[in-house]
This record gives structure tokens, C-alpha cells and sequence, in this order.
């Protein structure tokens, strides 16, 4: 049998993808004869991966999409080697600080990744599958990871082209379970662990899953331990008496029992902002709210309702969690305008939900289902937890949230113009504020200065806006 060499025009297809996207957006570079002698022809090209059997038995079309994906993870690595060690700034033993969150350290803004799928990858296709994605984690300065611990019914979409789609359990591979998790903690990441769904598993078996994962915290060490979370969106991942509150509060009391130092949330029941479902899902002991926000609208808008939910009366708790926001990528569904979630937006969410005291996790879709799309290319990948860790680190201890319509008139630092808004966080003992001044870029009239700031940097500036530091005068 001869060798499989790749059809000339799938060739050519990639040859057109490296000169046109990848090398000029990636490197900055032209895509020259040396560098298809590299990524072509090359041990490490495309056509190296094709002949050595990446994706064989699939169709043409679905080889292709895996070759550019690991070829794009190796030119990645080359542009943004990792870093050598670990984290270079983990966030370890979070807590509730004065106000904010906080380590040992001090207040702290954390900033997770999404990776929904990666314990289950893990425990099903092997550890090694998902290493290189704990070091992109934390070499782009990614606090943590949010993962389903278990997903114990197969969901709509078939993960990783089965059909029908894996289930995952930590129960059927216990030491497995722990060796994910120790992965990350020797990376220096944190973790917020969350049920996928726990359907179609009785009583008894939830309890088993949960004392494991109090068991796995034992073992790991809780400092690398975030958040907790009972389940996923639980009205539909759940069965009866798992979508109710008091369910899911006996379950994560397992954990806590063993472990009060971590932080804990029931579930974002689903994809809302409803007060009333939020308080009923945030027991009296939790000091944050926990939500999976809002994705309607135009990028401003869903900008605008960080600062609502957290700025706007009645307010659940000072500090809130968004576990699974918006994003970019195909498979972050139920969301409008895709188009329009550029780096810039995605910097200025991210500060945005610092500034209304939210912990903040990076969604995409490969954040669904890892490798559907490079993760890192997913807009604003390594500049979001880059613009978060520029902003004052004890931001959410700001006692003034405000924004700048007429209520705020006389603390506002710019005036709101049509769309454009203007809302900020400032610290009344020191002068220091945060603001985020934002709209459609359309629209010409912009938000006019008011009071006099000096020391004053901007972090994001982009067409949908900019982010700001400094000190009123």
C-alpha cells in the first residue's frame, strides 16, 4: 500500500489559510518558500500530519479541519512559547476578602478560563490529550479552569464527532479524576468545578460523587479548589428534585462539611438574570451570586447588563460570579451578534465585570468542547486576563458604583450620550476610580468629561470603547 499524501488542492487549501490568516495575523510575517518548507513539508507541516494518519478513517473534510487545528497549536507555540514553570501569577486559596475577593495575598480579581469539556476529555481519551491546554491556561495568565466534573447523560451535540455523544463520571475512574485535577495544581491553576448534569443518577450516586470530589480536594490540596458548583444549569440538566434549591444545598454540604474554606454556589439554574431565581439559587451562608449572563442584544448591550446586575438595585450580594457569559466561537449558543464579540469587547467585558465586583470566566466555543476551534484563537484569548490584571486589584472594595445618566450628576465623571454610557467604580477614600465608556461604534456623539482626573492610563481602547484608571483631582 503506498502512501497517503493529502489531495494537491486540500494542500493547496492550507497553503492559502497559512499565507491569507494564520501568518500574517498570528506572526505579523509573510508566508514565504521557508516557511512552507516548515509547515507544508516540513516533520511538523501539514502533510507530515496527513501521512502520519491525523484523523484517518474520516472524511476528507474532517482531516483537513484537525490537520489546521494541531498545525495552528504548533505555530501557536512557536509565536507564544509557554512560559517556563508555572502560573506566573496564581491566584491560590481563594476567599472572601473585606469586601472583594481575595488570597492570601490580598483582593484579587479572578479571571478563569472555560473548558467545560476538559475532565472528560481527560478521564475518556487520556490525560495527555489535555495537557497542552492546562499550560496555554496558564501561560496566558488564566487564574483557573471552569470544567464539568461528570456529565452522566449524553447531551444534544456529540462531543468529539461520537455518536452517540461519551458520558463521563469521575466514579468509574477515581484516580484518573485526582491526576486532572493534580495536573492543574502543578500548573499552579484553580479549579471551579461543576456537575454537567446530573440526570438520570440516583440519590445514591450523587452523594458518591460529591464525597469523592471532597475526597479528590483532600488529596490535591483545597488552595487549588475556587468555586464549587452544585450543577449546571440544573432546570435542564437535573432531575425533579435536583431543581430544587434545597437539593442542591444537601449536596455541596457534603464537600463543605470537610472543606468551609472554599467557595460554593448551587447553579445558575439557566441562562438568566431573574432576581428572584437568583436569590432562591444563593443561600444565606454564600456571599456571592452566581449567574450565567446575559447574551441578547448587541455587544454593548450585553456589556451593559454586567454593570446592571451587579450596579442596579435590588442587588443579590456585593460580589457575583459569571460562570458562563458570553463569547466568541460557533458553539457558544442561545447568543446574539457572534460578529461583533472582537478582543476589544471581550477586554471590555471583562473589566466591566470587574468593575460591578463579578469573578469573570472567558466562554468560547472551544471553552464547550475543546479543540472544535482553536481556543487560541478566539478573540481576546490572552488579552483578556491581561487587561483584568492591570486594573487596581482591590477594585470591588470601590464603595461608588455609578454611571453616567442624570441620577449620577455631580459624581459622574463623564455624561451618558444617547448609547453611549459611561459607568464606573470609584474608591471615595483615595479618589482612585475605574470606568468603562462603551456604545455602538456608529454612533458618533461620545460621552463628554465632566470632572477633572489626573494619573489617568487607559487599559482597553477600542471601537466599542475604552477602559480608564486614574484619580479624581
Amino acid at each position: 500500500m503506498g502512501i497517503d499524501y493529502p489531495p494537491d488542492d486540500l494542500t493547496l487549501t492550507v497553503r492559502n489559510w497559512l499565507a491569507n490568516e494564520i501568518y500574517p495575523g498570528l506572526l505579523g510575517e509573510t508566508f514565504d518558500a521557508r516557511a512552507a518548507a516548515v509547515w507544508i513539508d516540513g516533520s511538523q507541516g501539514f502533510v507530515s500530519l496527513w501521512v502520519g494518519g491525523l484523523g484517518a478513517g474520516q472524511a476528507p473534510d474532517v482531516r483537513l479541519q484537525l490537520c489546521k487545528e494541531e498545525l495552528y497549536r504548533r505555530i501557536d507555540r512557536v509565536a507564544h512559547p509557554p512560559a517556563p514553570g508555572v502560573h506566573p501569577d496564581p491566584l491560590l486559596g481563594l476567599r472572601y476578602g473585606d469586601r472583594c475577593f481575595a488570597d492570601a495575598n490580598g483582593p484579587r480579581l479572578p479571571v478563569l478560563l472555560h473548558a467545560g469539556d476538559l475532565i472528560g476529555q481527560a478521564l475518556v481519551l487520556g490525560l495527555d490529550r489535555v495537557l497542552p491546554v492546562l499550560d496555554l491556561a496558564a501561560e496566558a495568565g488564566y487564574h483557573g479552569l471552569r470544567s464539568w466534573f461528570v456529565l452522566p447523560a449524553a447531551p444534544g451535540n456529540p462531543f468529539w464527532g461520537h455518536r452517540p455523544a461519551p458520558r463521563w463520571n469521575p466514579l468509574d475512574h477515581p484516580g484518573q479524576f485526582i491526576a486532572i485535577l493534580q495536573a492543574a495544581a502543578d500548573r499552579k491553576l484553580t479549579w471551579h468545578l461543576s456537575a454537567g448534569g446530573l440526570d438520570s443518577l440516583s440519590n445514591g450516586q450523587e452523594d458518591a460523587l460529591f464525597d469523592l470530589l471532597a475526597t479528590a480536594i483532600d488529596q490535591v490540596g483545597p488552595q487549588y479548589f475556587a468555586l464549587v458548583e452544585a450543577c449546571n444549569e440544573v432546570r435542564d440538566t437535573g432531575d425533579a428534585d435536583d431543581t430544587e434549591p434545597a437539593e442542591l444545598e444537601r449536596l455541596v454540604n457534603r464537600v463543605r462539611a470537610r472543606h468551609p474554606q472554599l467557595l460554593y454556589s448551587l447553579s445558575a439554574y439557566t441562562g438568566t438574570e431573574d432576581r428572584d431565581v437568583l436569590r432562591a439559587f444563593t443561600p444565606g451562608w454564600c456571599g456571592h451570586y452566581y449567574l450565567h449572563g446575559y447574551r441578547g442584544g448587541r455587544a454593548h448591550d450585553k456589556i451593559r447588563h454586567l454593570y446592571s446586575i451587579g450596579g442596579e438595585a435590588p442587588v443579590v450580594r456585593r460580589l457575583g460570579w459569571q460562570g458562563e457569559p458570553f463569547g466568541p466561537g460557533r458553539l457558544v449558543s442561545a447568543m446574539d451578534g457572534h460578529g461583533e464579540l472582537d478582543a476589544g469587547v471581550m477586554q471590555l467585558a471583562a473589566c466591566m465585570a470587574a468593575v460591578a465586583r463579578q469573578a469573570w470566566t472567558f466562554m468560547s466555543g472551544p471553552g464547550v468542547i475543546l479543540f472544535d476551534e482553536p481556543l487560541e484563537a478566539m478573540p481576546g484569548f490572552r488579552e483578556t486576563p491581561a487587561a483584568v490584571r492591570q486594573l487596581p486589584q482591590d477594585l470591588m472594595r470601590f464603595d461608588i458604583l455609578g454611571h453616567g445618566g442624570d441620577r449620577f450628576r455631580g459624581t459622574r465623571i463623564h455624561a451618558a450620550v444617547d448609547q453611549w454610557r459611561a459607568d464606573f467604580a470609584i474608591d471615595p477614600g483615595t479618589g482612585r476610580y475605574v470606568e468603562v465608556v462603551y456604545g455602538p461604534p456608529e454612533q458618533a456623539a461620545r460621552p463628554r468629561q465632566e470632572r477633572q482626573t489626573v494619573d489617568v492610563r487607559r487599559i482597553v481602547d477600542c471601537a466599542w470603547g475604552y477602559v480608564e484608571t486614574g484619580r479624581l483631582a
